[in-house]
């Protein structure tokens, strides 16, 4: 394969090696960029995604402590039905 290209090269005009090298060489940069790209975005996915996970659950965790813990309010506490008194007589 590699033979076939190199006498490809040897009877080509030198504008159509040079296009040809150029294409190759555009091609690979374009693919490492898109390899770097994704690499990129992947990475920052992660981390955003650790990010507001762990504030997430910090924020789940505050109000789910404070809801654990705080006293009833005295409206909603339940008392016992107040007694009629009796009348004196």
């Amino acid at each position: 394969m590699t033979a076939t290209i190199i006498q490809e090269f040897r009877r080509a005009p030198a504008a159509t090696a040079l296009m040809l090298i150029t294409v190759v060489l555009v091609t690979a940069l374009t693919t490492i960029g898109a390899a770097a790209c994704f690499q990129v975005m992947q990475s920052s996915g992660a981390f955003f995604t650790q990010a507001v996970t762990r504030t997430f659950y910090k924020c789940m965790k505050a109000s789910l402590t404070a809801i654990k813990y705080r006293p009833l309010r005295p409206s909603t506490q339940r008392s016992s039905p107040a007694k009629p008194k009796k009348a004196s007589a």
